[in-house]
């Protein structure tokens, strides 16, 4: 964080720069859950760039994680309206309408942004991931596949697709993919859930 703030009271080199270390500062305080000065990033952002569905993408982060269920709705639904065909952005939209509790129209939008762009590890995964939550364990499958074959490190990817195996009777294959999940496992709570699986069998 230090050093991204001496990046951003240097005189910038383009607009370019600003926006990256404004994108890093504001992906910083998220994470510190420092809000009023991830808002402060965020805003800063809105009068850099106002009409990319990337950075949009980004500040539903600061939403997602400060904002309260009215703001997670509005912004929603402006990035639905602003940026209908963004897989990116319909992603992120959804992601929101989960948070809401509002499974139709997150299904919607995660449906739309894979269809944008079934070549995208993010949203192959979060549309499987909503599949399988949803009980939709046939159609999940060869989503969650894709997900994994894009990102072959990807904990979520392995382990939604063995639950979904699992579910449909397909035990060897799921063993495989839980297998792989426990490899890709590092945080103690994948482990943990990894623990959880494995009695299932």
């Amino acid at each position: 964080n230090e050093f991204l703030m001496k990046a951003w009271q240097s005189p910038p080199t383009n607009k370019r720069d600003s926006v990256f270390t404004l994108l890093k500062l504001m992906e910083t305080y998220v994470r510190l859950g420092d809000s009023v000065s991830a808002r402060t990033a965020m805003n800063l952002l809105s009068t850099t760039d106002s009409l990319s569905g990337s950075i949009w993408s980004a500040q539903s982060a600061v939403v997602d994680r400060f904002g309260s269920a009215e703001e997670r709705r509005s912004f929603a639904d402006q990035l639905a309206a602003r940026f209908p065909n963004d897989p990116i952005a319909l992603g992120s939209a959804g992601v929101l309408y989960l948070r809401l509790g509002d499974l139709a129209k997150c299904g919607l939008m995660l449906a739309r942004s894979y269809q944008l762009d079934s070549a995208n590890a993010l949203t192959a995964l979060n549309f499987g991931v909503y599949l399988a939550n949803g009980g939709y364990h046939d159609d999940a499958v060869p989503i969650l596949k894709r997900a994994l074959d894009l990102n072959n490190t990807s904990f979520l990817a392995a382990y939604y697709l063995a639950t979904s195996y699992l579910a449909v009777g397909d035990v060897n294959n799921a063993k495989a993919a839980m297998l792989r999940a426990e490899a890709n496992a590092l945080r103690p709570e994948e482990q943990e859930r990894i623990k959880q699986l494995r009695v299932q069998f």
